[in-house]
């Protein structure tokens, strides 16, 4: 079967179809502390939301996005994950159609599978965050960096709309950076036989750097410092990590790095076509520049300031998926057996799919625990005090919750949210008979545990459990006249 035959409307179709699952158990994960953030910031007005991120490291690109999606699909946890989705399935088209127009169907069709059968890319397109969309702009960042290159002349309509692309994913997500980075680099290595495409992405470039501007100086002022962040300088631990996330487990990781190495001989010692080695060489090169030059760079960057995490780098398995497409596709070899390897890796690939995952947090479960035990005559300490948003989320409901206000909401109900305890606070929050303590991030917030140890000066824990990174302990007021 001559699959270039087949129309790019029936691959479609089926890459589409096969994309709803990860429609499948988007909401038996409950919502964990940053998704709720997300939800309280879509809450805000347009200026306050752009008000917020100017104070903090997350661009207000996708809180804006999500705040029209609640005012028109609500707050639940299906909803508010549904956006994260759709930018995740979209993504699968435009992957197939770059490889297809600019390496070839086999490319194309394993690259858009794998995707669709990528356990960390279904994690983060049924997570409300930011990181699906960057995807999204990053493939349709490189379609038109493809299409300025095969331009013989300047071309101002794409150079605008690229310059828009890049400018969109700078405010969706800082690191994003990277990928325009990697562009020039290829572009500037490939500048002889192309200096056309270098020059039209320097005025692209500028721009972007035009529309970004009003945002500039809210980066610098942001930029994370190090023992003043949670995270932390990486090791080589966590660039391995990062790609056995990508592959899916550590057999497909060694499978990637073994096909990457036998494309260094494929692509450039085994092909007499001296044109199809040229081509192949830039393919290679720009895709491997994809894959890999933003982890290395934001590892180096991360020992001055601590940036480098795999969803921040997400974007970059897109090009590790196209590299290896790619590789295999070269291979000197019948179709029928590429087809067979790209079977494999595909199948292999949808065995570490896992749906409805947790995302670290039980919230839901905590809280449904607070329900049952409090009382008219109990009192609740919330530490950290920005855990309120995920507490308040699953405590008032949905529909219920202050987003305004949900500490303030909280306090009225006897829910007070604190970071650390003494006896001074206790004698304030004028605290009854009986108070539950719900902790999460600790290390954060009260690192010395204050909670338990002031409370357990005056009362006694009677019952203490844990719902997967959220303690919940039940303390009762000691008796003054019972002699210890």
């Amino acid at each position: 079967m001559n699959f270039e035959r087949v129309h790019t409307g029936y691959y479609l179709i089926i890459l589409l179809f096969l994309s709803c699952i990860k429609f499948y158990k988007i909401d038996a994960a409950g919502i964990w502390l940053d998704e709720a953030h997300s939800i309280f910031q879509a809450h805000k007005n347009i200026g306050a939301i752009i008000n917020d991120s100017a104070k903090d490291q997350n661009p207000p690109l996708y809180f804006i996005l999500l705040n029209f999606w609640v005012k028109l699909f609500g707050n639940s946890v299906s909803s508010v994950r549904g956006l994260s989705c759709i930018f995740n399935i979209l993504s699968v088209p435009l992957i197939f159609l770059y490889a297809r127009k600019n390496i070839n169907i086999i490319a194309a069709l394993f690259a858009s599978l794998v995707f669709i059968f990528s356990d960390i890319q279904l994690y983060y397109a049924q997570e409300t965050r930011v990181f699906s969309l960057v995807g999204l702009l990053c493939i349709t960042s490189f379609i038109l960096f493809e299409s300025i290159r095969k331009n013989t002349k300047l071309n101002w309509l794409q150079i605008i709309f690229l310059a828009v692309v890049n400018s969109l994913m700078l405010y969706a997500h800082y690191l994003s950076v990277f990928i325009i980075a990697a562009q020039l680099f290829v572009a500037l290595l490939f500048y002889k036989s192309k200096p056309n495409h270098f020059k039209q992405l320097i005025i692209s470039g500028i721009v972007a750097l035009i529309l970004f501007s009003p945002w500039l100086g809210k980066v610098l002022l942001n930029i994370p410092e190090a023992g003043n962040f949670w995270l932390t300088k990486p090791n080589f631990g966590n660039i391995k990590g990062i790609f056995i996330s990508f592959s899916g487990n550590k057999l497909i990781t060694v499978i990637y790095m073994l096909i990457i190495a036998s494309g260094l001989y494929f692509l450039f010692k085994n092909s007499t076509n001296s044109n199809k080695k040229t081509d192949n060489k830039y393919v290679f090169t720009i895709l491997m520049s994809w894959a890999f030059l933003p982890i290395v760079t934001t590892y180096i960057i991360a020992y001055f300031t601590p940036v480098f995490l795999i969803r921040y780098l997400l974007y970059c398995s897109i090009g590790l998926f196209l590299l290896i497409g790619f590789i295999i596709s070269a291979y000197p070899i019948k179709d029928f057996y590429k087809l067979i390897i790209v079977i494999g890796i595909v199948l292999l690939t949808a065995t570490t799919i896992k749906f409805g995952q947790t995302k670290g947090e039980n919230w839901l479960a905590s809280v449904d625990k607070v329900k049952e035990l409090k009382n008219s005559d109990c009192d609740v300490i919330l530490s950290a005090y920005y855990t309120n948003t995920a507490f308040s989320y699953y405590y008032y409901g949905d529909k219920n919750v202050l987003y305004a206000d949900a500490a303030g909401q909280l306090k009225k109900d006897k829910i007070y949210c604190i970071d650390k305890l003494d006896d001074k606070l206790i004698g304030e929050l004028n605290l009854r008979d009986q108070v539950i303590a719900v902790q999460s991030h600790q290390i954060d917030a009260d690192p010395e545990n204050t909670v338990i140890t002031t409370l357990s000066k005056s009362y006694t824990l009677k019952e203490s459990v844990e719902f997967e990174n959220v303690k919940v302990s039940v303390f009762k007021k000691n008796n003054p006249f019972i002699a210890k």
